[in-house]
């Protein structure tokens, strides 16, 4: 699958870099929230060439949708995700 870069080039979609990039954000919250609930969640927004800023929309999006009354710990993390993104 491509994703489309904010430059307008073509890149694969990497896994990777979404975990990695969840992992920061989640610091010490990993055990309530797992990255595999979140990737599971983000498979149903990822489409081939979706750009990297709605990427980062979808994963803010996917977090949000998981909170719940039995975990709320997603509303932290989406809230990191949002912080991460406007520094960027």
């Amino acid at each position: 699958m491509q994703v489309t870069k904010s430059d307008g080039s073509l890149q694969d979609f990497n896994w990777g870099k979404i975990e990695k990039f969840y992992k920061r954000a989640a610091y010490w919250l990993n055990t309530k929230c797992p990255y595999s609930a979140l990737e599971q969640s983000l498979k149903n927004y990822v489409v081939e060439g979706i750009s990297t800023r709605d990427i980062n929309k979808m994963i803010i999006k996917s977090a949000i949708d998981l909170i719940d009354k039995t975990n709320i710990s997603w509303q932290n993390i989406a809230g990191r995700f949002m912080m991460k993104n406007l520094y960027k």
